[in-house]
């Protein structure tokens, strides 16, 4: 975590869920043009938690639970898509990676931290894509 003191005496000024989510970032802090870019990986490599994960997906098939695989919301200027389509194709994920990139707009005060704008059109969008494929399974 970036925790300097002038963005913890900020985002202790947010409010923050049981879940520990920030709420009411309702601006923009820093310009995304001047944050560091996330580095995606070249090549895809099947890592230790990568199994584990595919394993806990798997015997919650095999009881009939749904499991959804949902990154955390990130902000990046270039990204090439090969990694996590790869990624997402090995846990035979549905919801696209791209919903959740933030654009230029929804960055509040790092490639983590969607503003207000972020926080509402993220997971709306992906409620929508989730009851969307609810209606095609039935």
């Amino acid at each position: 975590m970036s925790a300097t003191p002038e963005k913890i005496a900020r985002r202790n000024a947010a409010r923050i869920t049981d879940t520990g989510c920030y709420r009411d970032l309702d601006k923009q802090i820093r310009d995304p043009k001047t944050l560091n870019e996330i580095v995606f990986p070249e090549t895809f490599e099947e890592t230790k938690t990568m199994i584990e994960i595919a394993d806990f997906i798997a015997r919650c098939k095999a009881i009939d639970i749904q499991v959804t695989m949902l990154p955390p919301v990130f902000y990046t200027r270039n990204m090439t898509t090969t990694w996590t389509e790869k990624l997402y194709d090995y846990f035979q994920e549905t919801v696209a990676p791209e919903l959740f990139r933030l654009t230029e707009s929804e960055v509040y005060d790092s490639v983590y931290h969607a503003n207000h704008e972020g926080q509402k059109r993220v997971p709306n969008q992906l409620i929508q894509q989730l009851l969307e494929r609810e209606e095609l399974v039935e």
